[in-house]
């Protein structure tokens, strides 16, 4: 009786079970965004305060080098675009996140 449910289904796979879940999303984003945000803490808190930038650098650029793998790998695709994209990505978040600190005064060295 509802065409439109029947053309999203039929014709373009859409259905109720494959529909965005935008609690489930947000959950998995938070989630997200909290382990990653573990992996420079820790090494902020762990190394001294001679070698904290670039060994927090340091370290970020492996963890996006081995997320980049891993969604390559998951993706089916072939790793080496897609670690320089995502390391890439990640290095001009950092390098814009400091431009930022340094405009406002907020440098830590």
């Amino acid at each position: 009786h509802d065409a439109l449910k029947t053309h999203l289904a039929e014709e373009l796979g859409i259905h109720d079970s494959t529909m965005a879940q935008p609690l489930q999303a947000s959950i998995g984003s938070a989630l997200s965004f909290a382990v990653g945000s573990a992996i420079p803490l820790a090494v902020i808190s762990l190394a001294s305060q001679a070698v904290r930038i670039p060994a927090t650098i340091a370290v970020v650029i492996a963890a996006l080098g081995a997320l980049g793998a891993a969604s390559s790998r998951y993706g089916g695709a072939h790793p080496v675009r897609p670690v320089v994209r995502v390391v890439i990505g990640g290095l001009v978040a950092i390098g814009l996140t400091m431009l930022v600190g340094w405009a406002f005064g907020s440098v830590i060295a």
